[in-house]
């Protein structure tokens, strides 16, 4: 609606290229919060199993979306491209500033779903109202001068917001995070491909993806992070 205000509809088209997939991101965020939340709601009447469950989800979200932050901003254009054609390339930079978002969305969709868990659902309408405000007046405030950069950094912005008024309540219910340590293994992993497709420049999304996944994976199994089994599915130790 801003864009639309204050700039011509090809930038609104733009950013809706970016937006659509980080959409797609986000909806799966949300399925982990619906897989969590009855889970969480068993452990209500026990919190020491809850505030376990709450740290290693936690840790999940982060192994989740850190790497698709940052190999998703590095290759950016090449998504917008192949997704939607050269003519959306100016989308390109909404994009890269929007899927920093996921990660952080995809914490908040833990926090939140502990709150439910714990009957907490005013807190999260509070958050929701607050929010929505933080949001229409970022977007008054940078959409008129920076158009769809404004746009993208209002959008990142209000969902960092999200995070910390959900983390403060959760951490009125006891579940005060602890699981910092456990992040150095993807927080590595995620570092190592950034350098990989630094390095290479992938000139195909169908190169760099996989490359991209490949660094990441590889990080993590040498780091102990991920333990492969014979006969049996890989384990996640974070």
């Amino acid at each position: 609606i801003f864009l639309r205000a204050f700039r011509d509809r090809s930038q609104v088209g733009y950013y809706a290229a970016a937006k659509t997939l980080i959409s797609f991101l986000l909806h799966l965020g949300a399925a982990y919060y619906q897989s969590l939340l009855p889970a969480m709601t068993r452990l209500k009447g026990t919190p020491a199993y809850l505030r376990e469950m709450f740290d290693t989800a936690m840790a999940h979200a982060f192994v989740a979306g850190l790497p698709v932050a940052v190999g998703g901003a590095l290759l950016a254009g090449l998504i917008i491209r192949v997704v939607f054609g050269p003519a959306y390339h100016p989308g390109a930079l909404a994009l890269m500033i929007l899927i920093v978002s996921v990660p952080v969305s995809f914490f908040r969709n833990v926090a939140q779903a502990a709150l439910v868990a714990v009957d907490r659902q005013e807190s999260i309408l509070r958050t929701s109202v607050i929010a929505a405000g933080i949001n229409l007046a970022l977007n008054a405030a940078l959409v008129p001068r920076f158009g769809i950069p404004g746009a993208a950094r209002a959008t990142l912005a209000t969902e960092a917001a999200r995070l910390m008024i959900t983390r403060a309540f959760s951490i009125q219910c006891g579940m005060g995070w602890q699981g910092l340590p456990r992040l150095w293994r993807p927080a590595v992993s995620s570092a190592l491909m950034a350098i990989v497709l630094r390095l290479f420049q992938p000139g195909s999304v169908w190169i760099g993806v996989p490359l991209g996944a490949l660094c990441y994976g590889l990080g993590l199994i040498s780091l102990g992070g991920l333990r492969l089994r014979r006969g049996a599915p890989p384990v996640l130790v974070v």
